[in-house]
């Protein structure tokens, strides 16, 4: 019953103005932003709603403007206020504002950059000295020699939660969900085929948004792309009670120290967990993984360089996880992503590539998607995006 469910629903006869394949953030997003607009939209996911085999699921992402490219810095300006309106539209709450402090060694060139970009884009920004650390994160003790941009709108967006509102939004104004969906591979043409063993699927446009399958799946389109998917892991970890009986009334933190090993930890106050904080790397300890088969192996790298920053920089936090949870980064040569339409099949078009910091930008992704799948002139200037980047 549920597969000729799917058949008669997804493939009898329609013919989609976009097929997006890959329901996670991005996918979601841009799948919504299509709607709006007014096209004819089939958003697939390989996997039931919900999972947690990708890059978008979780309690929490770290949402902020400070960047060491100005182009992110300006994409985030738009991306806070779709965000609200996404909140609107589906009655779910799943941003959480907590302030945020960017932590760096004094002499640090990122750390100008970052300021910089953030008053050239009008957004507010303070810079926090180390002895006064502990006013944004009693858990923090810094040398003297660091320093902190401070970005008091920054916060939290429940990842999980968002993507489910996505999702929801887009099914309202008129969208079709199918997971549980598999796309097996795409027949090119002026209607493009997708097939699936759920029933094909045919759009006159299709966007490709499948994370860490991304690699694996554009083989079959004649691109090797130059995509790694990346285990990394969330980590939680107890702390002592402060003395408001709380341990989430402090600012998310990362602490950048140059280091090969511990630069770029982040702190997240409990949120997710009662007791816990989150306390983990980010992805340049990661472990490049078949996404098939993430869980063959757990990456005790980063999980050691986590212990030894909490050594170093922390104060009454165990020094021993109590929850370890697996999320793939697919990341690109330069950390910028890849959006752009197939050199040969321009009715094709990918957004991949993500690199990590993808989640919080993908209202503007999706919008910037939208304008490609529609024709419409472009928002923002994609050239940092193009495939041809990679060419040499």
């Amino acid at each position: 019953a549920g597969a000729s469910y799917y058949q008669s629903m997804a493939s009898c006869g329609v013919v989609y103005d976009v097929a997006v394949i890959g329901a996670g953030v991005i996918g979601s997003a841009a799948a919504y932003q299509l709607v709006k607009n007014g096209a004819k939209v089939v958003l697939l996911e390989q996997f039931s709603a919900g999972h947690t085999r990708g890059s978008s699921h979780g309690g929490s992402r770290i949402t902020r403007h400070l960047y060491n490219v100005e182009s992110y810095t300006r994409m985030m300006v738009e991306a806070f206020p779709m965000w609200e309106q996404v909140e609107k539209e589906s009655g779910v709450t799943f941003y959480q504002k907590t302030g945020m402090a960017h932590f760096y060694p004094k002499d640090s060139k990122t750390l100008e950059n970052m300021v910089a970009h953030m008053k050239k884009c009008s957004v507010p920004v303070r810079l926090l000295d180390a002895k006064d650390a502990k006013d944004v994160c009693p858990y923090l003790s810094l040398p003297d020699n660091f320093v902190a941009a401070v970005e008091e709108d920054a916060g939290i967006l429940a990842a999980s939660k968002t993507v489910t509102a996505l999702q929801d939004v887009f099914v309202k104004n008129g969208g079709k969900f199918f997971d549980c969906y598999p796309a097996t591979g795409i027949i090119p043409g002026d209607v493009i085929t997708v097939k699936s063993n759920r029933g094909d699927v045919k759009a006159t446009k299709v966007l490709i948004t499948v994370g860490p399958w991304a690699k694996k799946f554009m083989v079959s389109l004649g691109l090797d792309l130059p995509l790694r998917a990346v285990r990394n892991e969330s980590l939680f970890w107890e702390a002592d009670k402060l003395p408001n009986d709380k341990r989430s009334d402090f600012n998310v933190i990362i602490v950048s120290d140059g280091s090969a090993d511990l630069d770029g930890c982040y702190i997240i106050p409990e949120y997710e967990y009662p007791g816990l904080l989150k306390i983990s790397y980010r992805s340049k300890h990661g472990v490049e993984v078949d996404p098939d088969s993430r869980d063959a192996n757990t990456n005790q790298n980063g999980i050691e360089a986590t212990k030894k920053f909490i050594s170093k920089y922390l104060t009454g936090v165990s020094t021993t996880p109590s929850i370890v949870e697996p999320c793939i980064v697919t990341k690109t040569p330069d950390n910028d992503f890849i959006i752009d339409k197939h050199p040969d099949h321009p009715n094709i078009i990918m957004g991949v590539g993500f690199t990590g910091h993808g989640f919080k930008l993908a209202p503007v992704v999706g919008k910037i998607l939208t304008e490609l799948l529609m024709d419409l002139p472009l928002s923002y200037d994609i050239t940092p995006f193009s495939l041809k980047r990679f060419t040499n």
